[in-house]
């Protein structure tokens, strides 16, 4: 798990910001590895592979997301950490902010991101920078 998941997961719970899984994984893989990191029943949402016609990098999942929420793209806020992610992202027209497992090594794909940061807990900054704009998000 990604350093800062716990603390983020409790402040957007606590901000009353909804949060969703969209991961081009199968359901059953989601379901083992959020039971596995102790947050079965956490997310608001969770889109799996099994969803879904086309997979990262065509927007698809996010757009779903989307919808579900009733929500527009520049009111939510992606967080990814693969090249296909952020470009389904850029696709959705969804701010996106890398925390990469490994740094996509394509300047033009990072360039596409709001910020690149080093792990979760910085992201919790970014969130309360989003607030002072008075801007709604959720969170992907």
């Amino acid at each position: 798990m990604k350093p800062g998941l716990f603390e983020l997961i409790t402040y957007l719970k606590n901000k009353g910001i909804k949060i969703a899984v969209a991961s081009s994984s199968a359901y059953s893989k989601i379901n083992e590895y959020l039971a596995l990191a102790g947050l079965k029943n956490i997310f608001d949402l969770i889109v799996g592979g099994d969803d879904l016609e086309h997979g990262k990098p065509d927007p698809e999942i996010f757009l779903k997301v989307l919808k579900y929420f009733k929500i527009v793209a520049d009111h939510a806020l992606v967080l990814e950490d693969s090249t296909n992610g952020i470009l389904a992202a850029n696709a959705a027209n969804i701010p996106v902010v890398c925390i990469p497992d490994y740094l996509p090594d394509c300047k033009e794909v990072l360039a596409r991101t709001s910020a690149v940061l080093p792990s979760l807990v910085e992201v919790k900054n970014e969130i309360m920078k989003i607030f002072e704009e008075n801007r709604v998000c959720s969170f992907l």
